[in-house]
């Protein structure tokens, strides 16, 4: 289980494109969940049109997770020699 974990500290500590992609799912999870079960949480929510306003900050979120993912680089492709 160390190795575990300190593979992950040191992703998290030295790989960007680790962390992007942790951040890109955080916000897909958050987007998806808002989308799923946002009636319910407007429920415990006392303010109108929270439910509206759940579903739009959760559309929001899936539109920042695609921008982060079309904002990454391509990977460099490898050149096959003509001969």
């Amino acid at each position: 289980m160390i190795p575990l974990i300190k593979r992950l500290v040191m992703a998290f500590l030295f790989d960007e494109g680790a962390v992007t992609g942790w951040i890109r799912g955080a916000i897909l999870m958050f987007s998806a969940t808002g989308i799923a079960f946002a009636d319910q949480i407007a429920s415990d929510i006392e303010m109108p049109g929270a439910a509206k306003t759940i579903k739009l900050v959760a559309v929001i979120c899936g539109f920042f997770a695609g921008a982060i993912r079309a904002g990454e680089k391509n990977q460099p492709k490898e050149v096959d020699d003509l001969k």
